[in-house]
């Protein structure tokens, strides 16, 4: 972005993740500044920033210093190949894709990086604890973060003859899946818009999705016997599930908008009107 605004050549950048309190990044406050070579606390602005929604627009713009022509709200690109598979891709067929058992129910658990190993401990240690307090006909994939390696989670898969780990394919997860347990991550927003139930809970000393809690997009378990009640719930319990797929259904507008599949076409309508006023 510095080159090219000293080079006078466009750029653009695209949301890539979740924005939301208490998260406070460089690129939203409020000294944010054109001007190329400013002290590297501060964060250049691109000629375009192409956002999920406007959550974060009101983010960049009312909170920052964008102005509302620097930002496009287009939704969310990573959404894209949800919005046109979720209709034509069953549960049955995805669980049968994924070798799973087809009448038992499975819960998908999307890790992520930590901070500190005291945090990931928190996190495994959670989950696993979920696990012992389920019946042991749930089925249960851990999906592991690209920046994450497998062995993380060793310790737990070897234990537990119905626990097992998968590196991608999170469509088929989220298609295969009845209940999602998620910290703070994107894939609650793919999730919500796949109308899977999501629980989150809390972690010692460390950050909470307060914004999605407080919009409805997750359950939130305040204690770690909390998870496996809740999970045990959604698992069970058609009502309440109904009840929480809607809320977040209300909840996620705010955050994504037009889910329908084309929002990376959005984003090269961008780019091409770049290009074409120069």
């Amino acid at each position: 972005i510095y080159v090219g605004d000293k080079k006078e050549i466009p750029t653009i950048a695209l949301q890539h993740g979740n924005l939301t309190s208490p998260h406070t990044p460089a690129y939203y406050m409020k000294d944010c500044s054109k001007k190329p070579f400013m002290k590297p606390t501060k964060c250049p602005i691109p000629t375009k920033t192409v956002i999920y929604g406007k959550e974060t627009s009101q983010m960049l713009v009312d909170q920052s210093a964008y102005q509302s022509e620097d930002v496009s709200v287009v939704g969310m690109p990573a959404y894209d190949g949800i919005a046109k598979l979720r209709n034509k891709i069953s549960k049955e067929d995805s669980k049968s894709f994924l070798g799973l058992e087809i009448d038992l129910p499975l819960v998908v658990v999307i890790s992520q990086p930590f901070q500190n190993s005291e945090y990931r401990s928190s996190f495994i240690n959670t989950i696993r604890h979920t696990i012992e307090q389920m019946p042991s006909r749930v089925q249960w994939v851990i999906k592991v973060h690209p920046s994450e390696i497998a062995k993380t989670w060793s310790a737990v898969v070897n234990n537990y003859e119905n626990v097992q780990i998968c590196h991608g394919d999170l469509l088929n997860l989220l298609s295969a899946s009845s209940v999602i347990i998620s910290w703070y991550s994107t894939v609650i927003f793919e999730a919500v818009l796949m109308q899977r139930p999501v629980v989150s809970f809390s972690i010692p000393g460390c950050m909470e999705p307060v914004n999605y809690i407080k919009d409805g997009l997750v359950v939130h378990a305040n204690t770690i016997e909390e998870v496996a009640n809740v999970t045990l719930e959604l698992l069970t319990n058609f009502k309440s599930t109904e009840y929480q797929v809607q809320r977040a259904s209300q909840g996620i507008e705010k955050y994504i908008q037009n889910p329908d599949g084309r929002a990376s076409k959005r984003v090269a309508d961008v780019i091409e009107e770049l290009i074409y006023s120069q």
